[in-house]
């Protein structure tokens, strides 16, 4: 069916599509666990006030991320994907130079919470990143990680 003669899909057949797709990965979410695991709403990366430069930005993007000597591989893991590293025609990467244990505040089921996070520096962005921890429930016996398909929230 399609909308108003426009060839537009049928808004409430792709809702169902979506659902579909989406309820096999929330198939073993511990939802009677007590306590239950929070559910990020906005993915585990907090960018708070952007990037210096637009090269910076579509590194980080991609997931082009580099980190200095002393910052632990744990604490950039989520930042990275698999890049080619090229914005514009040339090599470009995104350093993160510092990292301290710290929290975050992320956007929730249970409204906003304050979680255990990595604090990033890097030498191109206006203010820190959070990235969170992933923690162990107790009681579960595994890590509760964000849901697969769960998208970092990149507001810059």
């Amino acid at each position: 069916m399609t909308g108003a003669g426009q060839g537009l899909p049928d808004r409430d057949a792709e809702m169902v599509r979506a659902a579909r797709r989406a309820l096999p990965r929330w198939a073993d979410f511990p939802a009677g666990a007590d306590p239950r695991p929070l559910v990020l709403l906005t993915g585990p990366v907090r960018v708070t006030s952007g990037f210096a430069t637009g090269d910076a930005k579509l590194a980080f993007l991609q997931g082009a991320v580099e980190a200095a000597a002393d910052v632990p591989q744990d604490a950039v893991r989520m930042l990275r994907r698999p890049a080619d590293g090229r914005v514009h025609g040339h090599e470009v990467s995104y350093r993160v130079v510092a990292a301290e244990r710290s929290e975050a505040e992320f956007a929730t089921d249970r409204g906003n919470q304050l979680l255990p996070a990595w604090r990033l520096e890097a030498a191109d962005a206006l203010g820190p990143i959070g990235c969170s921890r992933p923690r162990r429930t107790p009681g579960a016996g595994r890590r509760q990680d964000p849901p697969a398909g769960s998208r970092p929230d990149r507001t810059a």
